[in-house]
This record gives C-alpha cells, structure tokens and sequence, in this order.
C-alpha cells in the first residue's frame, strides 16, 4: 500500500502560471511600451514616429538595420512613461516566483512524520486502515 500525505502548508496552485503572464508583460513593456502609456503630446509625437518606422520597409541590411535601430530608441524613449507600471510588474513577478518556491517545497513527499500534527496523521492512518479493510473484505 502506498500513500501520500502533504504538510499542511500554504500552497500557491497559480503562482507557476502567472510567472509565465507576467514575464510577458515585462517583455511587452520593454518592446511595445505604446500599449501602457497615456497619451499626450510628447507620447503621440514618439507613438507616430515609431509607427512609421514600423511601416517602413527595408529593401537593404543597411535600411532594416537603420529601423531597428530607430525602433529600438523610440522604445527606449517611451520607457519613463511605462517605469512604474515595470516596477509594479517586476514586484508581482517577484513574489510569484517566491510563491512557486514555497510550493516546491510544500509539494514535497520526503519530511519525516514527526512534522506532521498528530491530529493529521490519526485521521490520515484511520482512513487509510478502514480503506484497507474494505479491500481485504472483497
């Protein structure tokens, strides 16, 4: 017969899945920083000219190294607009991966028995006895 039986610990289920979302987001604030600024002048003049830039298109390396180029500084313009929105955002991912490491270690099956409330091991072996008579009795 086998079983397991968890310490009874906070456990973080979503912790693992908003990592990815949120990592996303870190990387959708750095290349596509127009999605999360508010609007003004200066932030239309820099959104307008990086649209162009989007559009245009680069017939040689030189042309298509140039857009990148001009892209990539258009975004890094845009970033004092997105900081805190980034700083939020690195906070929450922060604590996300705590959480995940804190669910690691409460997922774990190795910790010796004496971790356990004794209240928990009684009902836990008491099910399980009665599981095991049922088994035999068939």
């Amino acid at each position: 017969m086998s079983a397991t039986l968890l310490l009874p610990l906070p456990r973080y289920s979503q912790a693992a899945d908003q990592v990815h979302g949120l990592g996303r987001r870190l990387r959708d604030l750095r290349y596509q920083p127009e999605r999360f600024v508010a609007s003004n002048a200066e932030v239309a003049q820099l959104l307008h000219a990086k649209k162009d830039w989007i559009a245009r298109d680069g017939a040689t390396h030189a042309e298509r190294l140039r857009r990148f180029e001009q892209i990539r500084a258009l975004n890094g313009q845009l970033q004092p607009f997105v900081t805190m929105e980034m700083e939020r955002t690195r906070a929450a991912l922060a604590q996300r991966l705590h959480e995940v490491e804190c669910d690691d270690v409460a997922a774990r099956r190795d910790y010796a028995f004496c971790l356990y409330p004794e209240a928990m091991l009684r009902d836990f072996f008491a099910k399980s006895l009665a599981s095991a008579s049922l088994r035999r009795e068939r």
